[in-house]
């Protein structure tokens, strides 16, 4: 009865959580090329606005961000969004496109100092997130196939043509002895 009693007395609270995914797909990209990475959130409690700022580090060049339809507001390197359809669950957050530049070696893209916002206003810090992105060469075979390509290509053309302009030089020569 006392358990009960205090039950009663004291109001159990339940904290809101939630939680911030950074998915880039292979988390691959070669220099000099771009690698788009989808932001998705989750939390247990309503949501109506949202503050974390993107980090892609100094060699990394953040080339664009776009926010899934619900969210409005700023969305730069530091987002501050809300919205009036108060998220709960899964929900897709931003879509951002990430370049590397020719000098850049393997890096970290991260999201971090994040706060949910319920429709009170009530604040929630959420756990940074981050992923490791592997920097690769450009492919050098697939270049060779490229130019090994193009060039029996040229070569290709280039044998037909002798061989029409051969074919049309002996039947001209023919023609003329029949006259």
């Amino acid at each position: 009865y006392l358990l009960i009693t205090l039950l009663l007395i004291f109001p159990i609270i339940v904290k809101a959580e939630g939680s911030i995914n950074i998915n880039c797909g292979e988390n691959k990209v070669s220099i000099n090329d771009t690698i788009t990475c989808s932001i998705t959130g989750y939390t247990t409690e309503e949501v109506s606005s949202i503050h974390a700022e993107i980090d892609v580090g100094d060699e990394l060049t953040l080339e664009s961000v776009k926010v899934d339809s619900i969210w409005l507001g700023d969305n730069d390197k530091i987002l501050d969004l809300y919205t009036d359809e108060n998220k709960t669950g899964n929900f897709n957050i931003a879509t951002i496109t990430i370049k590397a530049p020719s000098e850049a070696s393997n890096k970290t893209i991260s999201v971090n100092n994040i706060t949910f916002s319920n429709k009170d206003f009530e604040n929630v810090n959420i756990s940074s997130a981050s992923v490791d992105i592997n920097i690769v060469e450009a492919d050098v075979k697939t270049e060779q196939v490229k130019t090994g390509t193009v060039s029996l290509l040229v070569t290709f053309i280039s044998l037909i043509t002798i061989v029409t302009i051969y074919y049309l030089i002996k039947n001209k020569t023919k023609i003329y002895k029949i006259n």
